[in-house]
């Protein structure tokens, strides 16, 4: 019993984490869209966050149902206790806003939502790669 509480609790954490860094990969992002780098692949960048917020972040709170009122600490997002709502406000559903610019949002969502597009993904990511993803 003792065990899965502590899994559990190690599992939140990487939750956190997940939510930590999306946030600041999509603000890196946000930041290249504005000084109009044209020399990156907006749409490919968007795809893969979507795809490893599926992962890493949705796919988590769906097994261990934490309700969305749960308090969580992202420090990127606020230094203050947050709820996970919030988390996911401020880095899922926003890489679906930033897509929107790019016309491109049904496809990120058919990704978020584990659709034919997100094992179109899984299947392009090398192997190694996928293994991290699955510890």
């Amino acid at each position: 019993m003792a065990f899965n509480f502590l899994k559990k609790g190690n599992e939140y954490n990487k939750l956190a984490k997940s939510i930590n860094g999306i946030y600041i990969l999509l603000n890196q992002l946000e930041l290249e869209f504005k000084s109009m780098n044209i020399e990156i692949d907006y749409e490919k960048q968007l795809s893969f966050f979507a795809f490893i917020s599926r992962i890493e972040i949705l796919d988590r709170i769906d097994k261990y149902k934490w309700p969305y009122t749960t308090p969580i600490v992202v420090p990127s997002i606020s230094k203050k206790i947050i709820t996970l709502e919030k988390a996911l406000q401020n880095s899922v559903y926003e890489i679906v806003t930033f897509s929107e610019e790019f016309d491109y949002s049904h496809y990120i969502i058919a990704i978020l939502e584990k659709r034919k597009e997100f094992y179109d993904i899984e299947s392009d990511i090398p192997a190694p790669l996928m293994k991290m993803f699955n510890n």
